[in-house]
């Protein structure tokens, strides 16, 4: 969820407090203790933001490459 929270900026709060419930369930319901919660958010985090870093510097290499235009277009004959 941090990653798309990044990458789509409009929408962090919404996927992480999405995330956040989805963790208090898994406490609520007794599936998982809450230091097994939390270091799964340290560890998503953890992967999260270097990938989001390479995805950055990827994305941004392919937008910036030099597009082939034309110096003029064709201009029609004048008469």
């Amino acid at each position: 969820m941090l990653f798309l929270g990044l990458v789509y900026r409009r929408w962090l709060a919404p996927l992480l407090a999405v995330a956040f419930l989805v963790s208090f369930s898994r406490i609520y319901i007794g599936v998982h203790w809450p230091s097994d919660v939390a270091a799964g958010m340290a560890l998503g985090a953890g992967i999260a933001w270097p990938a989001y870093a390479l995805f950055k510097r990827l994305y941004r290499e392919r937008v910036e490459e030099p597009e082939v235009t034309q110096s003029e277009p064709d201009k029609p004959p004048s008469e």
